[in-house]
């Protein structure tokens, strides 16, 4: 089981740093480029949600992200403190 885990700010400049993660745990155990891609979409939507729709105040809030996978299964959890 490969697990891993980014704590980022809810900005838009920490995207890449997520995206960054998912091309290395992709190409850690050797997932396609496909599915890579569709890993990659879903969370950017989520991060991008979270970032615009779950503050009311401006300010750093933290996302947490794991990304856990074991035999075939990827599971992507999303922690934060907004609505």
């Amino acid at each position: 089981m490969v697990y891993k885990e980014i704590s980022l700010n809810n900005q838009m400049s920490d995207l890449s740093k997520m995206v960054d993660l998912i091309y290395e745990i992709g190409d850690e155990i050797h997932l396609e480029n496909e599915t890579i891609f569709e890993i990659r979409l879903a969370s950017e939507e989520v991060f991008t949600n979270i970032v615009n729709y779950g503050y009311d105040s401006s300010g750093d809030q933290l996302i947490h992200i794991s990304f856990e996978i074991s035999d075939n299964n990827m599971h992507v959890k999303f922690i934060d403190e907004g609505k």
